[in-house]
């Protein structure tokens, strides 16, 4: 399955631990945005959440949202690319943008 994952951290800090269950918890996964993933997994959004959320303080707020065949959004090149070859290929919209690093 393919999860988006999103977090808000209250307060604003560097949270490796984070980032290290995200990669130990997934076959692939690409960081799309700032505190945006694109997770790829065999776990169910529950099972992902719970491995994330021990690395995340009670304020925090996390969301994982699996990501169905059918999307549309303005990304850029690498993140197209990535979700273009993951197995969860499908119809989609989108836009790339030509200036984001």
């Amino acid at each position: 399955m393919i999860y988006l994952v999103t977090l808000e951290r209250r307060p604003v800090r560097v949270m490796p631990d984070f980032v290290k269950a995200i990669r130990d918890n997934s076959s692939y996964y690409w960081k799309a945005m700032t505190n945006v993933w694109v997770v790829d997994t065999a776990m169910s959004a529950k099972q992902l959440y719970r491995a994330l959320k021990q690395h995340i303080a009670a304020a925090d707020l996390v969301l994982v949202v699996q990501i169905r065949p059918e999307y549309a959004g303005r990304l850029n090149k690498q993140t197209w690319a990535w979700l273009n070859t993951s197995r969860n290929n499908g119809d989609f919209e989108r836009d790339s943008m030509d200036d984001y690093e």
